[in-house]
């Protein structure tokens, strides 16, 4: 069965596209805007080999001044996955992991209801934002029938430095725990290395985006904790 590629267009919206021309600068005023509101959650998957290649060159374009037109996609061999995103801010009284210590800093959160699932099914994702610097805390899933999945960082992770705008570059570091099996954990550390290496416009079926580019390599170094037989850490590195 062929892996499924999914362009996720909501937090792109949200965190990455700013109303502005020419050279682009994004800033913590651009987040505030859409806080409190609610953002529409647009996700489109597909199997198609040629359609997933050309999705992966569009993606690779960097540079200044650039056009990543995903127009050009065969749209009737996606499959779309509509919902929102409401974006809230704290306190707020009624979030699944809201009085977690881990999350003390955030200033909002981004609630999903999952989609397939029941209304009591949320997940809430806890940042904050200040005039320099923009901080994920990670996720915290309430499901009505499977229970709570706790995947917050056990400290905030760097996701944004401000202004923002071509060639800005930043890292950032994290850590958090998951069980993994009776007596065992899963530790994880979460390194992030992140580089603006492009500006232009987004085309998508929806309209045009004036749009900053970011390439971020995430590398993750998992433990397990608590095996009577110990196992050299794995690192995995995305970009």
């Amino acid at each position: 069965m062929p892996s499924k590629r999914s362009i996720l267009f909501a937090l792109l919206c949200l965190f990455v596209v700013a109303p502005v021309s020419a050279q682009i600068t994004f800033n913590e005023a651009d987040i505030l805007s859409q806080v409190p509101g609610i953002v529409s959650s647009d996700d489109y998957s597909l199997d198609d080999p040629a359609q997933k290649a050309l999705i992966v060159a569009i993606e690779d374009i960097a540079g200044p001044n650039q056009t990543w037109d995903f127009t050009t996609l065969d749209w009737s061999l996606v499959t779309p996955i509509t919902g929102s995103i409401e974006n809230v801010t704290l306190p707020n009284g009624t979030l699944p992991g809201e009085n977690d210590p881990r999350v003390a800093n955030a200033t909002f959160a981004a609630v999903v209801v999952d989609a397939g699932k029941s209304a009591g099914s949320i997940s809430a994702i806890y940042f904050s934002t200040s005039a320099t610097e923009f901080f994920t805390y990670g996720t915290f899933s309430n499901d009505d029938v499977t229970g709570d999945a706790d995947a917050l960082f056990d400290t905030g992770l760097l996701s944004a430095v401000f202004p923002t705008t071509y060639l800005t570059s930043w890292q950032g570091t994290t850590t958090f725990s998951i069980p993994a099996g009776p007596g065992l954990t899963a530790s994880t550390q979460l390194d992030t290395d992140t580089n603006t290496d492009g500006w232009g416009t987004l085309i998508l079926p929806s309209g045009s985006y004036q749009t900053l580019r970011q390439r971020t390599v995430r590398t993750t170094t998992l433990t397990i904790v608590g095996s009577p037989f110990p196992l050299p850490p794995t690192v995995t590195k995305i970009t």
